[in-house]
C-alpha cells in the first residue's frame, strides 16, 4: 500500500513539474564541403612581357606590358589542365646594343596548353606549369616579319584563396621558342618568350 502511494506522489509532481519529458537529441555541427574539382577562369595582368637572344652577333629585345587569360579544369587538388592565352598591349619597346636608330613595331602573343601540378599548403598553393604554345610574332617597319612557332614550355607561380570560388595568383611563364633562321633578314637565333602575370581566378 506505501509502494502505490508513493508512486501516486511521484507521477503527480511530475505532472505539476511540467509534463512530459523529450529526449535530448546531440547537436551535430555540419562540416564545409570543398569542391575539389571543377572549373575555372581568370584573368590577369602580364608586365615583363620580353622576347630576347633574337640577333645572332647582338642581343635584341623587345618588352611588353600585356594581358593573360585563363580556362581550366581541376581534376582534384593537386592536378588541373588549363588554357592560357597571353597577348601584348600596344608595340613592344625595343632595345638593340648599338643601333638607336632601328625603327620596328611588334606585338606579341602565345596560346598554351598546360598541365599544372599543385601542393595546397591551406590556402595558399603553390603550382607549376608544364606544356606547349604557339606564339606568334608580328613586326612592322623595315624588315618587319611574322613568325609563328610551337614551343615547349614551363611555369611557376601561386595563387591565395579568399573565398571558395575566389582567388589571386602570381606566375612567371617562360617559352623556348629554339632558333629562328631567316637568312632574307639577317635575323638568326635563339628566340625566348617570358610573362609575369598577376591576376584573379574564379571556381566554378
Amino acid at each position: 500500500m506505501k509502494k502505490v502511494i508513493l508512486m501516486s506522489v511521484v507521477a503527480s509532481s511530475l505532472m505539476f513539474a511540467g509534463g512530459d519529458i523529450a529526449p535530448v537529441e546531440p547537436m551535430v555541427e555540419e562540416a564545409v564541403v570543398v569542391n575539389d574539382s571543377g572549373f575555372y577562369v581568370g584573368a590577369g595582368f602580364s608586365s615583363n612581357m620580353n622576347v630576347n637572344h633574337i640577333g645572332s652577333d647582338d642581343d635584341i629585345e623587345f618588352d611588353w606590358s600585356g594581358g593573360t587569360f585563363i580556362a581550366g579544369y581541376q581534376v582534384n587538388k593537386y592536378f588541373a589542365a588549363e588554357a592560357r592565352y597571353i597577348t601584348s598591349f600596344g608595340d613592344g619597346e625595343y632595345s638593340e646594343p648599338g643601333n638607336d636608330d632601328a625603327d620596328w613595331d611588334i606585338d606579341a602573343s602565345s596560346l598554351g596548353v598546360y598541365a599544372k601540378g599543385m601542393y595546397p599548403i591551406g590556402d595558399f598553393t603553390p603550382y607549376a606549369l608544364l606544356g606547349f604554345a604557339e606564339t606568334n610574332f608580328d613586326m612592322t617597319g623595315e624588315g618587319g616579319k611574322n613568325w609563328s612557332d610551337t614551343s615547349f614550355g614551363v611555369g611557376i607561380g601561386a595563387s591565395y584563396s579568399f573565398t571558395e570560388n575566389i582567388s589571386v595568383f602570381a606566375d612567371y611563364i617562360y617559352n623556348n621558342i629554339g632558333a629562328l633562321q631567316d637568312s632574307n633578314s639577317g635575323w638568326d637565333g635563339d628566340i625566348e618568350f617570358t610573362a609575369l602575370t598577376f591576376g584573379l581566378l574564379y571556381n566554378f
